[in-house]
């Protein structure tokens, strides 16, 4: 029997968000996407799943160009550089954002392809995860009920 986990999306199927974070930055017509797993456990699934060719699918109606992947396996970070991808830039782009900064949210919603593994170490994150914010939570009242 498949377990299935609840993504931060509120679906069964898991998203790059479920796993990491990004960040964007423009360059003329190029953008470059940052992305980092919170946990190092999950930097294989990242290397796996956020692959130059997934990502420039992922973006096909909009980058004209190439996706180029770096990895920095120090930081359990890769770094993608998509050209051709803001209409000429951000002085010349009629597009709502022409800096690209909503790029890396938009890669965050990548769906993962999880295998067996994967999964049960996502509901192993899921649970740790769960369990600090309920932590968390927990002190949080103990100190708005002291501060009373």
């Amino acid at each position: 029997m498949t377990n299935h986990v609840r993504s931060r999306s509120g679906s069964s199927q898991l998203l790059l968000a479920d796993i990491a974070w990004a960040h964007s930055g423009d360059k003329g017509d190029c953008v470059n996407l940052g992305v980092a797993v919170r946990d190092p456990a999950d930097y294989p699934q990242l290397l796996r799943c956020a692959t130059a060719e997934r990502v420039h699918a992922h973006f096909r109606d909009i980058c004209r160009g190439t996706v180029t992947r770096y990895e920095l396996p120090n930081l359990y970070a890769v770094n993608f550089v998509l050209t051709q991808i803001l209409d000429g830039g951000a002085m010349r782009s009629l597009r709502l954002d022409p800096q690209g900064k909503t790029l890396g949210d938009s890669l965050l919603l990548m769906p993962l392809e999880a295998g067996e593994s994967d999964a049960a170490s996502a509901i192993e994150n899921a649970d740790r995860s769960a369990g600090a914010r309920t932590r968390t939570e927990n002190h949080n009242q103990t100190v708005i009920q002291e501060a009373k």
